[in-house]
């Protein structure tokens, strides 16, 4: 293990944006800690990628929707690499439904994954994070509009998990960790 290196850990890191942030990080030096779910391979293929970079790379498999999951995320890490000095909040899922279809489950899932889980990992996060620190959510442009039909549970989701960058921002300001809300689209 290199203490020298900043250790960043990236949830959903095993594809899309999360891999292309998690390489990305691997490329400015970062050790990288890459969450994922479901997507085992995937996520050590992105490992490898990282690791060709001269950085440390691990996988850890975590359910952003569980709190078991999410809290023992950051201890697993911090363990694993010594500290932890960036997360980047990606994990989240999507999906379309006209709202009077949508069911309470769907509600449940969304707000679990999407809300709970970035709630989870920066509590976590803050708790072990040292001046400098960096948590960096990604949010969508459907934080700020909603620009096309049956997508309320996502666009209510981003917008919250926007509340939450602004509202940490100030919170953990004063300790030397910024908070941002990144929104594509």
């Amino acid at each position: 293990m290199n203490n020298q290196r900043r250790t960043a850990l990236v949830t959903g890191g095993s594809r899309g944006i999360g891999a292309a942030i998690a390489q990305r990080l691997a490329e400015d030096g970062f050790n990288i800690a890459i969450a994922y779910l479901r997507s085992a391979d995937s996520a050590g293929q992105v490992a490898a990628v990282c690791r060709d970079q001269g950085v440390e790379a691990e996988v850890f498999q975590a359910d952003a929707a569980s709190t078991a999951d999410m809290t023992a995320l950051t201890g697993r890490v911090t363990e694993r690499f010594g500290g932890l000095d960036v997360l980047v909040n990606n994990a989240g899922i999507t999906q379309g439904c006209p709202l009077e279809e949508t069911t309470d489950e769907d509600f449940e899932r969304f707000v679990n994954t999407n809300v709970r889980g970035v709630f989870l990992a920066s509590r976590e996060a803050a708790k072990v994070m040292t001046p400098g620190g960096r948590i960096i959510i990604i949010g969508s442009v459907f934080g700020e509009n909603a620009p096309i039909a049956n997508i309320g549970l996502y666009v209510m989701t981003k917008f919250a998990v926007a509340g939450f960058a602004r509202a940490w921002a100030r919170d953990l300001g004063p300790k030397g960790i910024t908070v941002n809300c990144i929104q594509p689209g």
